[in-house]
């Protein structure tokens, strides 16, 4: 065997093995495309070298948030995006790499400075109270809402504006208006007496 060679992708991950099926044999960085359909979500996130995805989110788009690890340490910035399946979040101004790109219709093109996805973990909201980094938690109100928390000193962390406001639009030419919608068609309708068939009798 040969130490660079995996086990076929739909079984397990294991270095120095190979399948019994030389169809499934596949090198590193490589993998059977039916061994990948029939594989389950989470192995599929392993095979894309994402290992811990996270299932608890306290970052959200729209956000203000500070980078507490990396080249970026310090820099704060607006959560613009938010990648849940690579654990990684798109900050306004933070990681700032160069790009080449073409002319289109909309734009000329040249090099750009655009923001690098920055992983989940090197950020941090801020609280509210000192105006600090912090870690989150939850709590639930005394009317049973969840929020979020900053466990340093028990602030309450609101949610975006971008995610609770309500999205108003022009309505198309398939909307029905509302008063229309509104409108009582059904007139009320009097109760029929119940007259007892004569097997019940």
């Amino acid at each position: 065997w040969h130490p660079d060679i995996y086990r076929c992708t739909a079984r397990t991950l294991v270095v120095g093995w190979r399948c019994g099926n030389s169809k499934h044999r596949a090198r590193r960085g490589e993998s059977c495309a039916s061994s990948v359909r029939s594989m389950s979500g989470r192995r599929k996130l392993l095979l894309a070298g994402l290992r811990h995805p996270i299932n608890t989110w306290r970052i959200l788009r729209g956000d203000t948030v500070q980078v507490i690890s990396g080249r970026c340490k310090g820099q704060r910035g607006l959560v613009q995006r938010v990648q849940r399946k690579k654990n990684r979040l798109v900050v306004e101004g933070v990681n700032l790499v160069k790009k080449h790109m073409k002319t289109t219709k909309e734009q000329k093109g040249g090099i750009f400075a655009v923001e690098a996805p920055i992983h989940y973990s090197n950020c941090a909201l801020i609280d509210p109270v000192d105006d600090k980094p912090c870690r989150v938690g939850y709590k639930f109100l005394d009317d049973g809402k969840k929020v979020r928390i900053s466990k340093r000193s028990g602030a309450v962390i609101p949610r975006p504006a971008i995610l609770t406001a309500k999205r108003d639009r022009d309505p198309g030419p398939l909307d029905t208006p509302p008063d229309v919608a509104l409108k009582v068609t059904l007139e009320d309708l009097q109760p029929h007496a119940h007259t007892p068939s004569p097997a019940a009798q």
